[in-house]
């Protein structure tokens, strides 16, 4: 098998694959690396079609996929065992954050005690024809 994602440390390597699997949802090979180690590579970096992925210089992603991308991230913040807001022990921490205006948002934890934190925004922003957020200069 050949790393055909350009962007792999390991690009245009020859490596064996030992088997398949899913890891995180993801189907992987588990491939041994010059040094006989195992590690997880995701199949999609195997199929040629990945060397034609690249970098631009302004991202602009579908509105769907900014969609999905907004779905994930408050399903992940408002879960209780978040890594994000979680010390593993399923209580919330307290954390701080600071819109572009430079403004803290307040928050009420999960003992019901007010302090600084962090808020979803964005919701009601209107991204209008142009998929891009009013007064963002585009």
């Amino acid at each position: 098998m050949t790393v055909h994602y350009r962007f792999h440390p390991r690009h245009g390597e020859q490596m064996l694959v030992i088997r398949q699997h899913s890891y995180r949802g993801e189907a992987a090979y588990i491939v041994e690396q010059r040094d006989g180690t195992l590690t997880h590579l995701p199949i999609w970096m195997a199929d040629p079609e990945s060397a034609k992925l690249y970098i631009v210089p302004e991202p602009y992603p579908s509105l769907e996929a900014l969609l999905e991308l907004r779905r994930v991230l408050n399903a992940a913040v408002s879960s209780p065992s978040s890594d994000a807001q979680s010390g593993g022990d399923g209580a919330r921490k307290e954390t701080a954050a600071v819109e572009p205006s430079g403004e803290k948002f307040k928050h009420t934890n999960s003992k019901g005690d007010r302090g600084e934190g962090t808020r979803v925004v964005g919701a009601d922003v209107d991204l209008g024809h142009t998929g891009h957020r009013k007064g963002s200069g585009r």
